[in-house]
């Protein structure tokens, strides 16, 4: 499915959506929680995109909106479908981003 993610800036290359909600739920949730402004997408150990979450986050202007939701609407965005995706995740955070 295309996104219009890339033609508004969000992620820097148009990617697949992956159908794992929860894991880019849990993943969207370890970036909000280390504050991060961009969170590296990665699948099979491949670069995927780069997302600015702050960005991204101003779409959703209800304070209700589900982790589940926000990982529906962001199509365009991929996880791994490996065995520790967050692991995995996390160690692409550490990088120094602009």
């Amino acid at each position: 499915m295309p996104s219009d993610l890339s033609s508004r800036g969000l992620i820097s290359e148009p990617i697949g959506l992956i159908g794992e909600k929860e894991r880019l739920g849990r993943a969207v949730l370890v970036a909000e929680g280390l504050n991060l402004s961009k969170l590296i997408v990665i699948r099979e150990g491949q670069f995927y995109g780069l997302l600015d979450m702050e960005t991204l986050a101003g779409m959703f202007v209800s304070p209700s909106a589900r982790v589940e939701e926000f990982a529906m609407r962001a199509v365009g965005l991929a996880v791994l479908p490996d065995s520790d995706p967050l692991e995995a995740l996390l160690l692409a955070f550490r990088h120094n981003l602009p």
